[in-house]
């Protein structure tokens, strides 16, 4: 814990101690959007998939070289629709107990993914001062807290994002889907608080998990200026909630609903 600009700042050494601590996170901000309702259910209803754990292995293999080796092993491939498959399976996991398990194919993409973000990385000469670097921070009578993959020597911020689709029209489907212009937004508001000074911009590392493409991007003005009405409706939605303890749902008198002139 330290004291920067007259408030308290967290610094988690753990991913386990970030996610207990209780904050307005960017994920959150997105289902908060939707309603303080679908908040509490996503926060209540977290899942793992194999695509997240195949994300998990991608940004410790380029962020903590040392931690995704102690984290995950590589396993043959094993059919586990077999009543063999099955038992040899059972018998690697017992084995390896405590690791995530990464089949020959998940590893190479992991591999192949981690070589195109490090190869464009050295083309632009970035490098890394920090990363998984987690804070929580004091804003407007709430915690928000953020977990940086990682801040350059330059002063960006970089975020990680594997896809299917690096090219510019596959990215803004992306922004848009997952809101990543809020994640912008968000970090950017909790580096300032953290820092006293505004980080250079936000960069994405965009790369394809299995075909070639690999792009940096930065987003425009009317993107952040999006996301800026999003994270103060955010905040206001969260606030509202923690005070009165009224996590609303969606308006359960009929609506019209209509296109956009």
């Amino acid at each position: 814990m330290t004291q920067q600009n007259q408030i308290e700042v967290k610094r988690f050494d753990s991913r386990e101690d970030y996610d207990a601590f209780t904050a307005l996170n960017y994920s959150g901000s997105k289902s908060l959007l939707i309603s303080p309702q679908h908040y509490l259910w996503a926060m209540g209803n977290k899942k793992d998939s194999p695509a997240m754990k195949l994300g998990r292995a991608i940004h410790g293999k380029i962020l903590e070289p040392e931690v995704y080796s102690s984290t995950f092993a590589i396993v043959p491939k094993v059919d586990k629709r077999t009543k063999e498959g099955k038992e040899t399976w059972a018998k690697l996991e017992a084995e390896l107990v405590g690791k995530e398990l990464l089949s020959d194919q998940e590893a190479e993409v992991v591999n192949l993914t981690c070589t195109k973000v490090l190869q464009i990385m050295e083309k632009n000469e970035i490098q890394f001062e920090e990363t998984e670097v987690r804070y929580a921070v004091p804003y407007q009578g709430i915690w928000l807290k953020a977990s940086f993959d990682a801040v350059g020597s330059d002063g960006y911020i970089y975020d990680i994002k594997t896809t299917d689709d690096a090219s510019q029209d596959g990215f803004l489907r992306s922004v848009r889907t997952f809101k990543y212009n809020l994640q912008a937004f968000f970090y950017q508001v909790v580096f300032f608080m953290v820092h006293g000074i505004n980080a250079k911009g936000f960069r994405f590392i965009v790369v394809e998990k299995e075909s070639p493409g690999v792009a940096i991007y930065e987003l425009g003005d009317l993107a952040m200026e999006f996301a800026q009405m999003d994270f103060v409706q955010a905040v206001e939605q969260y606030k509202e909630a923690n005070e009165t303890g009224k996590w609303k749902n969606f308006d359960d008198k009929p609506m019209v609903v209509d296109f956009k002139g």
